[in-house]
């Protein structure tokens, strides 16, 4: 028994010297200075395919931005609204470089998700899509319960009646669906999932992941110039 118990305790040691190790290891890397390995896609759409994601409505940023980011996403997904927030703060930094457009894809087992979507859409229609939107994942945790006209008077919405047309007949819908269908005909298979200039990114990018990627198209675009002009 006192032999068991000492190789148990032998293994114990073991594995936490080398946690221990891994962990000293982990901070000289980063403390020399080594640069962290690029977000890598996971795949590459082909240019019409990249053409078709592209080829709506909401956007935010100018549409005729340098890079277009295509973002599938829902309501109620916690991840998505991590997200949120971390492109926001590259909108900050690259305010005229970026044009982000939404596509919904609310998950069948999220029952606000859709209702949702056609009341940002119906915010839309009446030029108000950024400030909803926002409100929708700030007030994700009380989603159980929403209150779309509420939401549209806090986010200055003025015409409530058609507004409210719009969210009770859910006249959205077919946009809507028009997302779900080209998700899938993509290939989308995680929520969120950003596609960055046709290469395809699934999960949360942090603000790093996000402006890596957009420092190497604009490296590669600068790159493309030189070469033309010899």
């Amino acid at each position: 028994m006192n032999l068991i118990i000492t190789r148990g305790v032998t293994v114990i040691l073991v594995i936490c010297a080398v946690i221990v190790t891994a962990l000293l290891i982990r901070d000289e890397l980063i403390s020399s200075g080594i640069p962290e390995l690029d977000p890598i896609p996971v795949r590459v759409l082909s240019d019409m395919a990249w053409q078709r994601a592209t080829d709506t409505d909401p956007v935010l940023g100018p549409r005729a931005a340098r890079i277009k980011i295509v973002k599938f996403y829902d309501y109620e997904c916690p991840f998505c609204r991590s997200l949120q927030s971390n492109l926001d703060q590259i909108r900050q930094k690259y305010p005229d470089d970026l044009a982000i457009i939404h596509r919904h894809y609310p998950l069948s087992y999220h029952p606000t998700a859709y209702p949702s979507a056609v009341a940002a859409e119906c915010a839309q229609e009446q030029g108000q899509f950024e400030a909803y939107h926002a409100e929708l994942f700030e007030r994700q945790e009380s989603s159980a319960n929403p209150n779309w006209i509420g939401l549209a008077k806090r986010v200055g919405i003025l015409n409530l009646p058609d507004f409210r047309e719009c969210v009770g007949q859910e006249l959205p819908s077919s946009k809507i669906k028009r997302d779900i269908l080209l998700a899938d005909s993509l290939e989308i298979s995680a929520i969120p999932t950003l596609i960055v200039e046709g290469s395809v990114f699934e999960g949360v990018l942090s603000v790093n992941d996000l402006d890596k990627i957009i420092q190497n198209i604009i490296r590669d675009d600068k790159g493309s110039i030189v070469d033309d002009q010899y």
